[in-house]
């Protein structure tokens, strides 16, 4: 028995999933638009497809989607890295702002872009949280 699936199979899941995701985002196009939360969800048919089919063929699933145990000091190396890219990000986009500022329209679709990853309640925590970091992982 094979451990990884073929190319051809890959392939094959990676096409279904695209198209799946098209009649998904044709379902939930409005509240994806509106700048919703819930169109944030549509993430997680991404990884539906691929679950399916490695269970449907009997792949070994912590093998094939590479499942293995992290070092603590390489969690501990990741965040620290990240926040400090946080925050040379932030301030490097400050410093590109004070010699090349934005258009007057640009103001008005960051302030869209922002609210859509903004939350209020403890759901839409949860919603960005699965979405955002379980899904992207």
């Amino acid at each position: 028995m094979k451990d990884y699936p073929s190319k051809k199979e890959a392939a094959l899941v990676m096409v279904f999933t695209f198209f799946l995701l098209l009649l998904i985002d044709g379902l939930f196009s409005e509240s994806i638009s509106k700048g919703r939360k819930e169109g944030l969800l549509v993430e997680i048919f991404v990884i539906i497809p691929a679950l399916v089919f490695v269970y449907k063929k009997g792949y070994p699933v912590k093998k094939v989607f590479r499942l293995n145990k992290v070092n603590r000091n390489i969690i501990l190396y990741s965040l620290s890295i990240g926040i400090s890219f946080l925050i040379l990000s932030e301030e490097f986009e400050r410093i590109v702002r004070m010699f090349f500022p934005f258009p007057e329209g640009f103001s008005e679709l960051e302030m869209k872009m922002n609210e859509l990853f903004e939350s209020n309640n403890l759901y839409e925590v949860l919603i960005l949280f699965v979405s955002g970091v379980l899904m992207a992982g």
